[in-house]
């Protein structure tokens, strides 16, 4: 038995793909167009509503993001985080806080046609959780979350996850809370 080396110290067998068993997700997936995850029911503000107002329409909506419009155009969104690090964890009031204030203005964004993959690209570059997506003008037509795109992966595996088999697990706590 022989055994080789390698200039860069790495074995270039060690560098394939591992084959995916429920199916290539490249093609089933993530070259899709976002427009198959996209959600058209979606909360939206102006910039001059106050805070308790975007939390409050994000509660009844149940929404994790509030997008910020101007008529049909997107200007900014607003999210959960955003109202935890920016309005309570400083103690400010949220009905003498403007939206236009506190949202990420002119955030990232895709069209319909785009590749699932850049949603991906974007929310795990920038952080996000929220995508919203636009038409060539510019004009609100929908969403894609961080959820959309983890139901979509499990719906890939589902066979593969469902037919796990059982393991033993941390009880967890007593009660619902602690954690």
């Amino acid at each position: 038995m022989s055994t080789q080396t390698y200039d860069d110290g790495i074995d270039p067998a060690e560098l394939e793909d591992i084959p995916l068993r429920a199916g290539d997700l490249k093609e089933t997936f993530i070259l899709q167009p976002v427009r198959t995850l996209m959600h058209t029911k979606l909360g939206t503000i102006h910039a001059d509503a106050s805070i308790l107002e975007a939390a409050e329409a994000m509660t009844e909506g149940h929404f994790g993001c509030i997008i910020v419009t101007e008529g049909p155009k997107l200007i900014g969104i607003l999210s959960e985080r955003d109202i935890m690090t920016k309005i309570v964890a400083l103690n400010l009031e949220p009905s003498k806080e403007k939206v236009r204030d506190h949202m990420t203005p002119e955030p990232e964004r895709l069209e319909p046609h785009d590749e699932i993959a850049y949603a991906l690209n974007i929310m795990a570059i920038g952080g996000f959780r929220h995508v919203p997506i636009v038409d060539g003008l510019d004009n609100l037509v929908g969403i894609v979350s961080i959820r959309d795109l983890q139901n979509a992966v499990l719906a890939h595996f589902e066979k593969d996850i469902l037919t796990l088999p059982p393991k033993l697990r941390h009880a967890g706590p007593v009660s619902r809370y602690g954690g």
